[in-house]
């Protein structure tokens, strides 16, 4: 494939996953926002290769979407006041004129400080905060509506001490929430955000993908003798399959990319793996 546009902006401050990208419906306009001490966000347009004077913004953490045309969402979290680690969460929309005022989503609660993860839905619709790190006590999962303030959902995960990360994940069309049972748990619970059921989950470290219909688990293979991982439907008890190296879900969830022998990419159509899965299961039982 050939390259379009390459260009380099100022980077942020913080990991890499603390920055966001976000491309247009045509895929004419990119969105950047570095996150960082000295955050800065701005489009540049990949067609004829010009990008807007950067606009500054507050210490933070970022995530983007577009939400219509060149027409862009960011959802981040920025320090009340700078260097107090007093988080808080403020939405903005903004287009080639700049970003709108910001709105406050979630704001900072008296006494907490620090927080684990975000996640935005593809759509921009719902927004995922989990923390916060101080005081462990009061670390919970909180999903919000955009535009309302006041949480959907909020789980609460308290822990007797600090840790440094509290593994939980929205799926991509923020209709589904993956959390442990406790802080330093590795079993989980399905939370479905539209009927506001939860039930257990796989037992594991896992790694959903992007519409959370499936799932990639640590396991070994007694075959080889090595470790594997395990793909299984999200919320099948057993792995279908047992895969080399660190598989790759497509950001659509129709494919996963696994590293093979001899250096070769397969490439897996899950939709056609799970046909074929049903039929075999149908013909099992028909013969019970």
């Amino acid at each position: 494939e050939t390259c379009i546009d390459d260009f380099r902006e100022k980077p942020g401050t913080y990991f890499g996953s603390n920055s966001a990208l976000a491309l247009s419906d045509d895929g004419r306009m990119l969105a950047y926002a570095s996150g960082g001490d000295d955050s800065v966000l701005l489009l540049r347009d990949v067609t004829n290769k010009s990008a807007s004077d950067p606009w500054p913004l507050p210490t933070g953490f970022d995530r983007l979407v577009c939400v219509s045309g060149d027409r862009f969402l960011s959802v981040r979290e920025e320090e009340q006041e700078l260097g107090s680690k007093r988080w808080r969460t403020m939405t903005r929309t903004f287009d080639k004129n700049g970003p709108g005022p910001a709105q406050v989503l979630r704001p900072h609660q008296a006494g907490e400080r620090g927080f684990h993860d975000s996640t935005l839905s593809a759509d921009g619709k719902r927004y995922f905060w989990l923390g916060p790190r101080t005081p462990p006590a009061d670390t919970r999962a909180e999903v919000y509506d955009v535009g309302n303030p006041e949480p959907i959902v909020r789980v609460p995960l308290p822990s007797d001490r600090e840790v440094n990360t509290v593994g939980a994940e929205l799926s991509s069309d923020g209709r589904q929430l993956w959390l442990p049972v406790a802080v330093g748990r590795a079993d989980w619970m399905l939370h479905d955000l539209t009927t506001r059921e939860a039930r257990r989950a796989a037992v594991g470290t896992v790694h959903f993908s992007p519409d959370g219909r499936w799932r990639l688990e640590p396991c070994h293979d007694p075959l080889r003798g090595v470790p594997a991982r395990g793909l299984a439907p999200a919320l099948d008890k057993l792995p279908w399959l047992l895969l080399p190296g660190d598989p790759v879900f497509s950001p659509d969830s129709r494919h996963l990319a696994v590293l093979g022998p001899r250096a070769t990419i397969i490439v897996l159509d899950l939709d056609a793996l799970k046909a074929r899965m049903d039929e075999f299961e149908q013909g099992v039982m028909a013969q019970r």
